[in-house]
């Protein structure tokens, strides 16, 4: 289907320049990947609302892709006309994803693994990503403040269809470029989960299986899986400096804070994005290998072995963001789920393993379905 909307795109294109698109081709020496995170996430996500509310008759689709690829295009060049972007980014970014997806199918093949090991898990109710303002906040049920900054996008976005009957151009860039400069002092200004989605390098992802596709097709939907990553980020911060004073590394508040994330992230962006998300902040944050198998099982234990366990009360907050804190850490505090790797603790450094295949070795033997921890 996505190769369908491609290809319509390529006709879009056409029609917009009035010249054949491989004019418009990128130079080769330009990274999709990079050129797209140079520009604003505010800017991308307020340019897909736009585009929703100004088509509220298109569903998720070829057509829908390849229209709202076009519209987010020319709107990211026009709000930030000095970046290098290029007709055709969206489509090279996807290409690029399915790329990482086939290397990553490879690798797993290669490696003997099963092919629905990590096979996607369809979510209860999971509205997709071309959603309504409306859909999206009775699906995330955000607090107050970040309900306001997502209302306050959306406000602006629908303004977007009255130009040149109650304000000009030029009026509603301004207000564009206000908004944006209010809300990069909030949660929807993170930098390092930006890259973590506009990231298409296979380097250390352990990605494979069929649940794979459901990054290969998403490269239009990066700004709405920004938004719902950077959400569970915020979230998983904030319960973890509640809930376990900061978390110092390697504590069990540090085993809460990647349990809790990665419970989010399932749920708000599904599995494929929850691991290849969490994989790229590792890479992101380079740790000793001690501390990276830490993080790397207790992200398991969250998107994968206690996922169903974690994710709400079926009768009474079903996939809130509040129960599903208080769940994870109930399931922390209980000793019994967690296993200690007391050769592990800070100031031991005689027991440390010497490298992070050693250490992913280690933790791979110790049931899937407890935490790790190695500072009480």
């Amino acid at each position: 289907m996505y190769a369908l909307g491609l290809m319509v795109l390529s006709v879009v294109l056409t029609a917009q320049t009035g010249c054949d698109t491989q004019l418009a081709a990128p130079a080769k020496e330009k990274n999709a990947s990079e050129v797209l995170r140079s520009y604003s996430p505010i800017y991308f996500y307020l340019a897909y609302r736009e585009f929703v509310n100004l088509n509220p008759q298109l569903k998720e689709g070829a057509a829908f892709e390849a229209q709202a690829a076009s519209y987010i295009e020319t709107r990211l060049f026009e709000l930030e006309p000095d970046k290098a972007g290029y007709p055709g980014i969206l489509r090279d970014f996807t290409i690029k994803q399915q790329e990482m997806v086939a290397a990553a199918k490879l690798k797993q093949s290669l490696q003997g693994l099963s092919k629905t090991s990590f096979e996607d898990i369809p979510e209860a109710d999971f509205p997709g990503f071309a959603t309504t303002m409306e859909q999206e906040l009775a699906f995330l049920k955000p607090g107050t403040p970040e309900r306001n900054d997502l209302l306050a996008i959306e406000a602006l976005a629908k303004q977007r269809s009255g130009l040149g009957k109650t304000f000009s151009e030029a009026s509603y860039q301004a207000q564009t470029k206000g908004l944006k400069k209010a809300l990069e002092a909030t949660w929807l200004e993170d930098e390092e989960t930006w890259t973590a989605v506009t990231q298409t390098s296979s380097t250390n992802l352990n990605i494979g299986g069929g649940w794979a596709t459901t990054l290969a097709a998403l490269g239009l939907y990066v700004g709405t899986v920004y938004v719902r990553a950077a959400l569970a980020r915020k979230y998983a911060l904030e319960e973890t400096s509640i809930k376990f004073n900061g978390g110092d590394n390697g504590t069990q508040g540090d085993a809460f804070r990647h349990v809790y994330l990665n419970v989010l992230l399932r749920r708000w962006v599904r599995l494929g994005w929850a691991v290849a998300i969490t994989s790229m902040y590792e890479t992101l944050n380079p740790n000793e290998p001690r501390h990276r198998a830490m993080d790397l099982h207790n992200n398991h234990v969250g998107h994968r072995a206690q996922y169903t366990n974690l994710n709400g009360n079926w009768f009474l907050d079903f996939f809130d963001w509040q129960q599903m804190s208080a769940n994870c850490a109930a399931f922390i505090q209980n000793s019994s789920n967690g296993h200690y790797i007391a050769a592990w603790r800070d100031r031991n450094e005689a027991m440390y393993p010497s490298s992070h295949s050693v250490a992913e070795s280690y933790t791979s033997n110790i049931n899937a379905d407890k935490y790790i921890f190695i500072n009480p």
